[in-house]
């Protein structure tokens, strides 16, 4: 099995061969062009326009932290491969070194009277401005916040700024003064009608001349109480009338962050449908369809879709459905969290009239090789914003003037909406990240990094008959996101033993689970509304999580190299065919978690080279500070505190190094799970009536979960008497 993947790389000769052209002529390197710093060997304008590709990969990936890192698990060291960028990037050390240089010039921006100010200020624009330059967004047009964590933060702030959002305990006290003027209004209403009453009688006992304005007062007693009337029946309807709220239309596809603010009061939220021919695609006649009876109802449309899914990675034709939605006069918003990394935001796109197709994106920077620890992103036309308001939330930095009597908020929009000292780490990691992937690596590179390494690998997930890969299966309509299952014996091993195992054994960092998208979950899964309802009760009443079901999410980024794409492969072929055996080794508890069944053999440690998330603290940041100034310490006294950067030699030596650990690691597993004992007569799994959609297989539970599995199987199936 591993043979052909052990062949490419047979001995450290043939590793160092590879690494060696990855900066040959073949490349286009132009050797003269570039001046090499010292003795570090890397050039100094290794990211000038028109620099060769190679050895800006090689030196990202010798920068990446973390990349094949020695993780301690339940089976001894391993050499971490991290595979979760969908979810969380990873920061560079000459990033956090510029850093260090940062920091020292940074302050605040709320005044420009000082240096420190001055130079905050003006980084801070610069990255503002560069953002619209890389999306391609009119500076004048459109406006940037940097704001909150990742889209979420993005999307609460946009809500806030369309009127879609409200707080719970804000909607209480709206409610209960509601109910106060429902009150007041019934009264009012009753004393109407005892009104009308009355004259109705007089007008019964009336003369015949006076008949006449008798029956015009009660007329105006009927005009009133109609109004009344009206307006509770409005009041009964909550804060703002169905018909009078605005329609979002989404799809089935998005993920939490851009699914579930909707379902409050202020909006009415639509799901286009899926085509029936394509449960990936959405139906573009149906969605037409909406939006005209829509805008034939008068209503306000607002059209926020995914730029591609966070689970299957299928990418939303962005032009088509804006186009549509500018027919029927509809706001667009993109939400691009999960494509960030891997297709391009254009914000130039207009509609046949000229104005802007999109009118507001949102985006999660902290995903971007280079961006952990940067802020969400919002971008929106400057029409949108109800300039008439106050900002949408007020504080320092948003007025111009403020008095004991009035205050006067900034006219400018970007301004305005920034109370508070802005992030400036945060939006200098955000710029930096999205710099090196809009214009330094650029997405006509990206493309053809991902699909060399996501065609060996769809091909793989499409023919292993054990393996059950979601979304597409052409690679034209996904960015590389993978979610799958391992079935045996017509079950499923559970994708949190799955992920677990990947990690314990093979060092693969992956995500399991619904990724944030359990209504997604649902449509993949094929889970009906009867099965959800009892998986809702176990995990509400009973605090059982382990009966939810989901996938195991991996993602084979542009800065992989081949070698880590096929040991990839080789580590879930291994786990397909015998991962059922280990779970003789693990138990399952009720929060869903495979806890290794010896604990005790889990080694102890506290190393200072990296970090123990039990030990976080300052201590442990100065051990590690101290450990690494003396690893790191430069050999001249004239080389700066920032100067330092691990040699090209060094990269090239660690590199081979890993990938040999990686195989070291594949024929350790590979023997591992051959000698493992058979079990399969040992294996249980969980039930539909247990609160299990799908059948999930374990073999050993935890003493709480077995005990109240136990009894939930006697309450659904007593003995007889």
């Amino acid at each position: 099995m591993l043979a052909k993947f052990i062949s490419v790389l047979e001995s450290d000769e043939a590793l160092k061969q590879r690494v060696a052209e990855l900066v040959g002529e073949e490349t286009g390197l132009d050797q003269e062009r570039l001046v090499f710093t010292g003795e570090s060997g890397w050039p100094d304008n290794i990211f000038a326009d028109g620099s060769p590709l190679a050895p800006q990969l090689e030196f990202l990936r010798g920068n990446l932290l973390g990349n094949g890192t020695v993780i301690n698990t339940v089976f001894g060291r391993v050499r971490q491969l991290y595979a979760d960028y969908t979810a969380q990037g990873k920061q560079f050390e000459f990033s956090i070194q510029h850093e260090m240089w940062f920091g020292e010039l940074f302050g605040n921006v709320h005044t420009a009277n000082n240096e420190a100010a001055k130079f905050s200020h003006v980084s801070r624009q610069t990255a503002v401005d560069g953002i619209k330059d890389l999306l391609k967004a009119d500076r004048n047009t459109y406006k940037v916040l940097t704001i909150g964590q990742g889209t979420t933060g993005a999307v609460e702030r946009l809500f806030k700024i369309l009127g879609l959002d409200i707080a719970p305990a804000t909607q209480e006290r709206l409610d209960a003064a509601n109910q106060w003027r429902l009150s007041d209004l019934t009264k009012q209403i009753e004393r109407s009608q005892r009104q009308k009453a009355l004259w109705t009688e007089k007008l019964a006992r009336a003369k015949r001349e006076d008949k006449e304005w008798i029956g015009q007062e009660i007329a105006a007693w009927d005009e009133g109480l109609q109004s009344l009337t009206s307006i509770a029946d409005e009041l009964r309807q909550g804060l703002i009338p169905e018909k009078k709220r605005p329609v979002v239309l989404i799809t089935g596809q998005e993920h939490h962050s851009n699914s579930l603010p909707y379902d409050g009061v202020l909006a009415e939220k639509i799901i286009i449908p899926f085509r029936q021919d394509n449960l990936l695609e959405i139906d573009l006649q149906a969605y037409e369809e909406i939006l005209r009876k829509l805008q034939a109802q008068g209503r306000e449309i607002i059209v926020s879709l995914s730029a591609a899914s966070n689970v299957t990675g299928h990418v939303t034709d962005i032009v088509a459905t804006a186009e549509l939605a500018k027919k029927y006069g509809a706001l667009t918003i993109y939400d691009h969290a999960a494509s960030l990394a891997y297709r391009p935001i254009d914000l130039s796109l207009r509609t046949a009239a000229g104005l802007p197709l999109i009118d507001a994106v949102v985006a999660s920077p902290h995903k971007l090789p280079g961006g952990p620890g940067s802020t969400g992103l919002l971008v929106f036309n400057k029409a949108i914003y109800p300039a008439e308001n106050d900002p949408s939330f007020k504080g320092g930095g948003t007025v111009w003037h403020v008095s004991p009597w009035r205050q006067v908020y900034s006219r400018d929009i970007e301004e305005r909406e920034s109370s508070g000292t802005p992030n400036g780490e945060g939006i200098r990691r955000l710029y930096l990240a999205m710099e090196l992937t809009y214009r330094k690596i650029g997405f006509a590179n990206i493309e053809k990094l991902e699909r060399q390494l996501s065609e060996p690998l769809l091909r793989y997930l499409l023919s292993d008959p054990n393996i059950v890969l979601y979304g597409d299966k052409d690679l034209p309509w996904r960015v590389p996101i993978f979610p799958f299952n391992v079935r045996y014996a017509g079950n499923y091993l559970h994708p949190n033993f799955v992920a677990q195992v990947l990690s314990d054994l093979l060092g693969i960092q992956t995500r399991p689970g619904c990724s944030c998208a359990g209504e997604y979950g649902h449509h993949l899964l094929g889970i009906s509304e009867e099965d959800s309802e009892t998986m809702r009760r176990v995990v509400e009443e009973e605090g059982i999580f382990a009966v939810k079901p989901g996938w195991v999410r991996l993602n084979p980024h542009w800065l992989f190299t081949p070698e880590q794409g096929q040991y990839i492969i080789e580590s879930i072929k291994l786990i397909a065919r015998h991962g059922y055996k280990l779970l003789a080794l693990y138990k399952l508890n009720k929060n869903g978690n495979f806890i290794f069944r010896q604990e005790e053999l889990r080694p102890a440690y506290y190393d200072v080279t990296r970090a123990e998330a039990s030990s976080l603290g300052v201590a442990q940041a100065y051990a590690v500070f101290r450990h690494r100034q003396r690893r790191s310490a430069p050999s001249s006294e004239n080389i700066g505190k920032y100067d330092y950067l691990k040699t090209r030699i060094a990269v090239q030596e660690e590199y081979t190094a890993y990938i040999n650990d990686l195989i070291h690691q594949l024929e350790a597993a590979d023997k591992f799970l051959q000698d493992l004992p058979e079990n399969s007569g040992s294996l249980k799994f969980l039930r539909k009536e247990d609160g299990a959609p799908l059948p999930l297989l374990y073999q050993y539970l935890d003493a709480e979960y077995e005990e109240t599995l136990a009894r939930l199987r006697l309450r659904q199936s007593p003995p007889a008497p």
